[in-house]
């Protein structure tokens, strides 16, 4: 099955959520804080590679190798208003 776990960054809760399957893969997600509504999914998709990192500091990194996809804005504070209110992220 899946599981969720709250990341923490600095003594602070961070909005990324980690979902993985332990056998195949892990993803970063977010939902607005007050979704009441259908929202819309962006998938991003980040290129190959392996599933061996850890992937709150390879995706969310504002300085790796993935700095400005939205993981990485979201996690940094530098994501709009508009997406972190009116987008899921996967």
């Amino acid at each position: 099955g899946l599981v969720q776990n709250k990341l923490m960054d600095q003594n602070t809760e961070t909005r990324l959520k980690v979902v993985k399957d332990p056998n195949t893969y892990s993803a970063l997600a977010y939902a607005p804080p007050h979704n009441d509504q259908t929202t819309p999914l962006i998938v991003v998709l980040h290129g190959a590679g392996r599933n061996d990192q850890d992937i709150v500091n390879d995706l969310a990194n504002p300085y790796g190798e993935h700095a400005g996809l939205i993981p990485s804005l979201i996690e940094s504070g530098k994501a709009t208003s508009n997406l972190l209110d009116n987008f899921c992220v996967l």
